[in-house]
Formats: structure tokens, sequence, C-alpha cells
């Protein structure tokens, strides 16, 4: 984790040095909501999944090298519920995950007067810090911690569409709809994997400030 955050910190501090000479970066804040499930790939499945939710927040930086395309990165926190019940057990369960989030992609844009729309195509290394799951059964609640049984280094694949609307010279508010698949098996390990992968649907707003 400390190398993660090191080598994220070396690459914002280099991004800002580079602004200096080169205006085409820009950084900013944004916040995140949406919903969650999860994709059984093979096998049986005794679990009946139902849709939970997610939500976050974070920073990130943009280089952009064309009118038409940029690349994009940064760090943040994101909160996953799932929800699943096992009738043969007779039990419901939420799952809460909260993980950092660093995602990259490289963003196709088009420009139209004061608006640009956005097709950001990446991925994300999303490490789980926390897992705690509650068990609801006929002899009442139990919670405790499932980090133990959850695949904590987590990548994605994810794509969207983004609309940016320019309020001033260098500021942009953004606003933009998200989807996204976890390629890693959520629980499970090496020879016993879960087959189990989660889904997040999701919105995201917030601002940007150029540098151009």
């Amino acid at each position: 984790m400390k190398k993660l955050l090191t080598a994220f910190a070396i690459m914002a501090a280099s991004a800002c040095i580079s602004a200096a000479g080169n205006p085409m970066i820009s950084f900013g804040i944004q916040g995140t909501g949406g919903m969650t499930d999860v994709r059984h790939t093979s096998g049986d499945d005794k679990a009946d999944w139902s849709q939970g939710y997610s939500y976050g927040g974070g920073i990130f930086f943009e280089k952009t090298f064309t009118g038409f395309f940029a690349f994009h990165t940064g760090i943040g926190y994101t909160h996953y519920l799932i929800k699943y019940d096992i009738p043969d057990f007779g039990r419901s369960s939420e799952l809460k995950l909260d993980a950092l989030k660093v995602p990259v992609s490289f963003n196709l844009m088009f420009a139209v007067q004061n608006f640009s729309f956005v097709i950001p195509i990446g991925g994300a290394y999303v490490n789980i810090l926390n897992a705690d799951q509650t068990d609801t059964l006929s002899t009442g609640t139990v919670t405790y911690d499932y980090l133990y049984s959850i695949n904590s280094n987590q990548f994605s694949a994810f794509s969207g569409l983004e609309i940016r609307m320019k309020t001033s010279s260098a500021v942009d508010f953004f606003i933009g709809a998200y989807g996204e698949y976890f390629i890693t098996d959520l629980a499970g390990s090496g020879t016993s994997p879960s087959d189990d992968n989660l889904l997040n649907y999701y919105g995201k707003a917030g601002i940007i400030f150029r540098t151009f």
C-alpha cells in the first residue's frame, strides 16, 4: 500500500511540474454513486444476489495530448454494499467493502462550443481495505470481519459517457454515467475461486481545473 501511495505521489508531482512548461494538464475532484450487483460466471450458485449500492470520491489528473485524446488517472475511496440470500441456509447477508481505487483510462473527447463529450476506456486497480459481513438468521444477526475470504487486490474494466461544461476560462463542471466489470473473482483463492464478479453501475460528478 505504501508503495502504491508513493508511486501516485511521484506521478502527481511530475504532472504538476510538467504543467509549468506544458499547460495541457488538468486536475479535479469528484464524487460517485451508483448500484452494485454480482455476476456468477460458472457452476452452481447457491446465493441469490440482489442490487446493492456504492458511493465514493477522489481526486484526479488528466493530460491532454490533442483536442481529441487525453490520459486520465487518479486515486479515491469507494464503499460497496453487496446483498445476497442463501435460501438453503435460511440466511440473508450484507457485505460492506471499503476500498482504495486507482483508475487509469484513455479518454476520447469531442467538443461542441462550451460542451465536451468524453468516452473513457480503461481499467482500475481496487485494493479492498476492509470487509464486514452481516448475516441475518432465524436466531438473530451477527456481524464479522470477512476480509480473510475476499480477494483484496481487484482489477476492473470500465467505460461510459461524460459531459463537461465550461463554467469559466479555466473551470469545467462534469457529470457522467459508467459501467464497470471486475475481472477478479470477488472471493475465494487459488484452487477454489468463487466465480463471482462484481458489477458497478455508477454516476459521477465533479469539477475540473484546467491549466489551458
